[in-house]
């Protein structure tokens, strides 16, 4: 089995034809026909059926192309490496993250490369925690920042931190205490489809049962409806602090803040570092540790709290106030 006849198999199968494969690899297809031809041979079974129009592949085919994906991207991997062994870190990192992550950490992330190592090109790929396992073993991130959802075989995931999961209100709409278990029950929520499955995981065995009134896959516009108290949400204590800080936002511990998600730092079992990816994992190690040591991932009892009550108070005495 030949690298060359792999890529020129991914192609075929990316645009379902042998003659639009041979119009983009240059190469006569004639040519093209026979290396597919003999990838077959070898193999022992048929890649492609014919189709309306072009090709489609078989079940066989299927799955060489998940294996030939994996096996060109570490080919291509170890060339870049190898290249660049000895010298200052330097090419391409593709991180992947999930998106509550992202603005607590890359912002200092891509400063902190700029600043230390300007010959590494950073490659950001968000998706949920339940994707970027699958992207691991695959080859197409060399790293991923996520919550842990359990043991993986072929990934090793190092622990990072402890983050707190809050319930989110609109400023001085409910007393600054946790959250119990009726409560939470009862409360009607709007969250997005990768945070309920985190909290269903971590409420697993309590008998509480969540209710939804509305997933809703964007981070930034249910924090903006729970400010305007248009909904009540849970988010990880770290992508709203600011918010909890300015007052724009009250934060309420869930279950006297037992609700936290294990965040790991996970790359694929057996796979060599590059000098790059080290670079960049350390220094989201020493970010992480900075966000620790601020109280960034876990809700305290701060001025916030103290606030919040009096607000809280405010409101529920105001009309009483102005009649005086």
């Amino acid at each position: 089995m030949e690298i060359r006849s792999l890529r020129y198999f991914m192609q075929i199968a990316e645009l379902g034809s042998v003659t639009a494969a041979a119009q983009r690899l240059r190469v006569a297809q004639p040519s093209l026909t026979r290396h597919l031809h003999k990838l077959e041979d070898d193999l022992g079974v048929a890649l492609f059926v014919r189709a309306h129009r072009g090709v489609e592949l078989t079940a066989a085919g299927r799955s060489l192309l998940e294996r030939a994906t994996r096996i060109l991207n570490d080919v291509d991997r170890v060339s870049r490496e190898l290249r660049l062994e000895g010298n200052e870190p330097s090419g391409k990192v593709v991180l992947g993250i999930t998106p509550t992550l992202c603005p607590v950490l890359l912002p200092q992330l891509i400063a902190r490369l700029q600043r230390d190592f300007p010959k590494i090109e950073l490659d950001i790929q968000q998706s949920g925690s339940m994707k970027l396992p699958d992207w691991l073993m695959d080859g197409r991130v060399d790293a991923a920042i996520m919550a842990q959802i359990g043991s993986h075989r072929y990934i090793t995931a190092e622990p990072l931190a402890r983050e707190e999961m809050v319930l989110l209100t609109a400023p001085g709409t409910r007393p600054h205490c946790a959250v119990e278990a009726g409560e939470l029950s009862d409360t009607g929520l709007i969250i997005t489809e990768a945070l309920l499955a985190i909290m269903r995981g971590l409420l697993e065995g309590r008998s509480i049962d969540l209710r939804v009134d509305l997933v809703l896959n964007s981070l930034e516009t249910i924090r903006l409806m729970a400010q305007q108290g248009l909904c009540r949400t849970i988010m990880p204590y770290s992508i709203i602090r600011r918010d909890d800080e300015h007052g724009l936002l009250d934060v309420h511990r869930l279950l006297d803040g037992s609700m936290q998600r294990q965040l790991v730092l996970a790359t694929a079992t057996g796979r060599r570092m590059a000098p790059a990816t080290e670079a960049v994992i350390n220094i989201i190690k020493a970010i992480v540790a900075d966000v620790e040591s601020q109280n960034g991932f876990v809700a305290t009892e701060r001025s916030s709290g103290a606030r919040s009550a009096k607000t809280f108070a405010r409101a529920s005495t105001g009309h009483r106030g102005s009649k005086r």
